[in-house]
């Protein structure tokens, strides 16, 4: 299955490259992850022609093979590592100091001899590859790649699959055990979903792992037909395929919540920015960035600005985003300052005469105000004072705060250029038509 290796391939490098910068920046367990997932992708590389033609240089006959099993237990033993952080860091995990779950002390166990375990089974397997195995070179021949196949008959073959499936039997049944059982406490679905399918995957694996060491054996000493051979290829191939795939599925799903949040924010904030760039640049000196005057009057400025507006200067998304809505009303404090106080009223009065109603008349007017308010403010049309009436909600999440202001955002951006000038002669302000 050429194809699901290169897609299982693909998956696992993309995670990894997509949480290094966490691994770099983390604690124990989010290093941990990243190795086991890197040693992982390493792997699976050694499972296709071109990361064993990457190494067949080296004149070492099935090189790749060895490369891949040490890469496994690696990933192995970094993934056993995660879980015991994880288990470690868990409100309530030691609940009863005095009398610590089972669970618990199996993990506090394992996490203190996993790297020497992970450490003795490399060097037993290596040691067996090299001194107990036939070195004779393997012809080229797709069929003679199997390793079991090529090895079968030798006593040797058995005690160097003792090291790689043996270990990897027990990660699994541990992190299984430790993913099913956290899978019933998590408070997301999302979550719930990942560590269900991390939990099934691996329970796969092991099973995979529990066929392949019970096969390793048989072959060691009683080599069976090539037919026979094949077929149980096929099978377990399926199994490794079918665990892996769910595997990396479930690591995936938690982070869809996080990466909708990002996606979510970052439409918010592109929704915002045009008012705030407007007001921001109508008042200076009042937002923690200036707004980008990149390439003015260019037929592309506007994209770029956008852009390095939007996307730069804050680590976090989420953090652009809670310092728009702030500067927001930083700048409407200081456009208060300058507009009529009749201004809102006859803003509001000119949404309904549109035949705007409830929330939605409420919007346009506070959109009209914005408008007619920059305008004064870019014109000095009148001198600073007294704040304006302006009604203001107290509104309880972040969130619902910027849906409001995103509706206000859209009216602001659709008003009349006609109507704000009406609006600014009705309340006696008269600005430049050319402004």
């Amino acid at each position: 299955m050429p194809s699901a290796s290169f897609v299982i391939l693909g998956l696992l490098a993309l995670v990894a490259l997509w949480r290094l910068p966490s691994a770099v920046r983390g604690r124990t367990r989010e290093r941990s992850l990243w190795v086991a997932i890197a040693a992982l992708t390493a792997a699976w590389l050694m499972r296709t022609d071109v990361g064993r033609d990457l190494v067949n240089g080296t004149g070492i006959a099935d090189f790749g093979t060895l490369l891949k099993h040490i890469a496994t237990l690696v990933a192995w033993c970094g993934l056993l590592k995660y879980v015991t952080a994880v288990d470690r860091c868990t409100p309530g995990s030691l609940a009863s100091p005095a009398a610590p779950h089972r669970r618990v002390r199996v993990t506090a166990y394992a996490n203190r001899w996993v790297v020497p375990a992970a450490a003795l089974f490399i060097a037993g397997l290596t040691v067996v590859f090299f001194f107990g195995l036939d070195r004779t070179p393997i012809p080229a021949g797709r069929e003679q790649r199997q390793f079991l196949a090529w090895h079968a008959g030798e006593p040797a073959t058995a005690l160097y699959m003792f090291f790689v499936y043996g270990c990897w039997a027990d990660v699994c049944s541990l992190c299984g055990y430790q993913w099913a059982a956290a899978a019933r406490q998590a408070r997301t679905t999302a979550l719930r979903v990942g560590l269900t399918l991390m939990a099934v995957g691996i329970g796969l694996l092991m099973v995979y792992a529990l066929v392949r060491l019970a096969w390793s054996v048989l072959v060691a000493f009683q080599p069976p037909s090539f037919a026979t051979t094949n077929r149980q290829e096929k099978a377990t191939d399926l199994l490794l395929y079918a665990g892996s795939l769910v595997w990396v599925v479930g690591l995936i799903a938690p982070a869809t919540h996080a990466v909708i949040a990002r996606c979510r924010a970052t439409r918010d904030l592109l929704a915002l920015h045009g008012l705030w760039r407007d007001l921001a640049l109508a008042a200076p000196g009042l937002t923690l960035y200036r707004p980008s005057t990149l390439s003015a009057g260019r037929r592309l400025a506007w994209g770029l600005n956008t852009v390095r507006d939007v996307f730069t200067h804050d680590p976090s998304v989420h953090v652009r985003l809670a310092r728009f809505v702030a500067e927001i009303h930083d700048l409407l404090h200081e456009l208060r300052r300058y507009a009529p106080e009749e201004l809102y009223e006859r803003a509001e009065h000119l949404a309904v005469h549109q035949g705007y109603t409830g929330a939605q008349a409420e919007a346009v007017a506070k959109g009209y105000w914005f408008a007619a308010a920059r305008l004064i403010v870019m014109t000095s049309a009148r001198p600073a004072g007294t704040p304006a009436p302006f009604p203001q909600k107290n509104w309880e999440t972040l969130s619902q705060e910027t849906t409001w202001l995103r509706r206000v955002a859209a009216a602001y951006e659709g008003v009349s250029p006609s109507e704000v000038f009406r609006l600014l002669d009705d309340v006696g302000v008269a600005v430049s038509r050319q402004s």
